[in-house]
Parts: structure tokens; sequence; C-alpha cells
């Protein structure tokens, strides 16, 4: 019984302490990358002889239905830990495939990915904003329906030809350029603006070049 109960303690034990160095932030803690990789060994061995130890203790019991479970999580835990070897096999790789003459590669953090709004979207917002009768209903639904969304300055140029008049058309291109996911198209949005001085004021209030 005092065999079953060390064996139930150890792994116990195991279980537990089998993913803590996984955990650690050897970033700071270990000095190189080799060194990572000599702990990361011997902790493998370790845990690996710990379940040869608990196999042999599990084999001296008599025959139990407790005997037999034991023997089914030795086996679970021998399967963890292959798997765990495989991972951390992994994070190695990752970790040391930047590293080109002794030196650490920083790469740059990606982009953002920005995404304007889809057609149909579009044509919801194009819809709610044409049954407002006047421009100034007009722009607060707009301004509503927009104020966290993205579009591309052709999707712009649609929805500034939706107001009637001079200040609508360059209010809502100016509300919409912080919004555009291509400022080097929003040439294209001038196209919806009737007179000249409507272009040059969108310029204005923009910071675009005259």
């Amino acid at each position: 019984m005092r065999a079953l109960m060390l064996l139930f303690v150890s792994l116990s034990l195991l279980l537990t302490a089998a993913p803590a160095y996984a955990d650690r932030d050897h970033r700071g803690r270990q000095d190189s990358i080799e060194d990572l990789e000599r702990e990361v060994d011997r902790q493998h061995r370790r845990m690996a002889n710990q379940l040869a130890d608990m196999e042999r203790i599990a084999a001296q019991l008599p025959p139990s239905e407790a005997r037999n479970e034991l023997f089914v999580v030795i086996d679970s835990s021998r399967e963890l830990l292959k798997r765990m070897a495989r991972t951390d096999s992994a994070l190695l790789d990752a970790a040391t495939a930047p590293r080109r003459g002794g030196t650490v590669v920083v790469h740059p953090p990606l982009e953002p990915v920005l995404v304007a709004v889809s057609p149909d979207t579009l044509d919801d917002i194009r819809r709610a904003v044409q049954n407002r009768p006047f421009d100034d209903d007009r722009m607060a639904i707009l301004k509503d329906a927009t104020a966290s969304r993205l579009f591309t300055a052709v999707q712009v140029k649609e929805l500034v030809k939706l107001f009637s008049f001079s200040s609508g058309k360059v209010g809502a291109a100016v509300w919409l350029h912080a919004r555009t996911i291509d400022p080097e198209n929003f040439y294209v949005v001038y196209d919806a603006l009737t007179f000249p001085s409507d272009r040059d004021e969108l310029r204005d209030r923009i910071g675009g070049p005259r």
C-alpha cells in the first residue's frame, strides 16, 4: 500500500511539473539558446527516468484494477512526453532559425491588414443615407453608419455623391477621408464634386496639395 501511495504521489508530481519548464521565461533566464537546449534535454531525460521508475513500482503491485489504471496513466504520460518533445524541438528550431552569424535577426512587426466594407454593407449604408430627405440628416446617418468602418476611395466617392449640396458633399468627403484605406487613390473622390471651389475646399480641409 505504501508503494502504491508513493507511486500516486510521484505520478502527481510528474504531471504537475512536466509542463512547468515549457512555461519558463527562458529569454530572461537563459544565457543562450544552447543553454536552453541542454535544459530541455535534461528535463526530458529526467521525466523519462521517472516514468520508468513508476512503471517498475507498478509492476511490483499485486494485480488489481488500480494497478491496471496506473499502467494506462503511465503509458498516456509517456505519449504526452513524446508530444512535448516534438513541440519543444519545433520551438527551438523557430528560436534558432532567425540567428545569422551569431546575431539575432529582429524582424519588423507585420503591418495591420485594412479591409474595406463589403459591397452589401455599402449598399445598406447607401440606402440608409438616401432615405433621409435633407443633407444634414444624411450626414448624421452617414457618421453613425461609418464611424467604425473603412472604405476604398471609390466607395467614398459613391457615398459623397448621395449628398445634394456642396457643403454636404465636402463634409462627407472630409469625414470619410480618415476612413479610407487607400488614401493615395483619394483623387477619384474629387470627381464627385461639382465646382472647382468645392475641390479646393476639400484639399484645404484634408491637407491635400493644390
